[in-house]
């Protein structure tokens, strides 16, 4: 058992340390959604079609811990050579707030990984980290480690948490569940304006200049699920308002207009919802419509029309608005 999980210490195929005996889902770690712990037994179907025609996984294992504020991870054990985890994830359980994370991993007092990840790590919920950190892990070494950093920190600092969360952080994959494959993919490709590209029968990747997004399809997920896909909103940082041109006439040939902006000082985020109703923001490094008062305090709100118009008002082709119905 798994002091920590409170539940079987597994390897990356979900085997215990009985032979012949599985576990998965929620047996596992407290709490997942019913719809992600049953993906866990697509998962685990041909690791034990393996052990019934007689076949045995590698014998040694390197365990798998977390530092504080990580509470537990999940699976435990990795044994080289073996299959990467469940939707090539490994699930992590945090303490505290880090809106925006560093995994931070360490074999033998090395660091040999760091990944900056574009969805918050919350308390209350599972936080998932893709597997893809352990590649360099040394088969011949001692037990890996993982901590939460910030901002490329090796460690957490709560007094930091504020200030550090305020910095962008490089995106590199962004991985979404949804049972809309399609409009999911047409949506993404309309923003970052990338080509999808099939990866295999259930997931398709549209490159950006500085994210992937990879939607993964699944026929149980719901449509709008923050467990499920791992984020409830996801910020995305321009470079300049020329850069929103593109995308924003793209998303409106969908149909795509954004639902709110707010802004703050210097920056206005302009919200869009794609077909999984994830809220997606658009921050723009100019604050439009939104004046601080005589107070000093900036509002909350700003009129997206108004946004969509200072945008239109640039040298640049004019960013298309469908009617409005009466």
């Amino acid at each position: 058992m798994d002091p920590k999980t409170q539940g079987p210490l597994v390897d990356t195929a979900s085997r215990t340390s009985r032979p012949g005996v599985f576990a998965i889902g929620n047996l596992l770690h407290p709490v997942d959604t019913a719809d992600i712990a049953a993906l866990d037994g697509r998962h685990v179907a041909e690791p034990v079609r393996a052990y019934l025609h007689g076949q045995t996984g590698p014998s040694d294992g390197i365990r798998i811990l977390a530092e504080p504020p990580l509470r537990w991870i999940s699976p435990g054990i990795l044994r080289p050579g073996d299959i990467a985890p469940a939707r090539n994830r490994l699930l992590l359980w945090t303490d505290t707030l880090v809106r925006i994370p560093w995994i931070v991993v360490r074999q033998d007092g090395n660091v040999i990984a760091r990944k900056s990840l574009p969805w918050p790590a919350s308390p209350g919920r599972v936080f998932r980290v893709p597997a893809g950190v352990l590649d360099k892990v040394n088969a011949h070494g001692g037990p890996v480690t993982l901590s939460l950093g910030i901002n490329g920190g090796s460690k957490h600092d709560p007094q930091r948490t504020d200030r550090m969360n305020d910095v962008a952080a490089r995106t590199v994959e962004l991985r979404l569940l949804t049972h809309r494959p399609a409009e999911m993919t047409e949506w993404w490709a309309a923003l970052l304006g990338g080509a999808p590209q099939s990866l295999n029968a259930w997931m398709t990747a549209i490159h950006g200049d500085s994210l992937q997004v990879v939607i993964e399809r699944s026929g149980i997920a719901l449509d709008y699920h923050p467990e499920a896909s791992g984020v409830t909103a996801i910020n995305l940082a321009l470079r300049d308002v020329q850069a929103a041109r593109p995308a924003l006439n793209r998303l409106s040939k969908l149909g795509s207009q954004p639902h709110q902006a707010t802004g703050q000082p210097g920056v206005t985020a302009l919200w869009f919802r794609d077909p999984n109703g994830t809220d997606v923001a658009l921050h723009l490094p100019v604050a439009i419509g939104h004046h601080a008062t005589a107070a000093g305090v900036w509002p909350d709100e700003v009129d997206p029309k108004d946004v969509v118009a200072y945008i239109n008002s640039q040298p640049s082709a004019t960013i298309h608005q469908p009617p409005e119905s009466e």
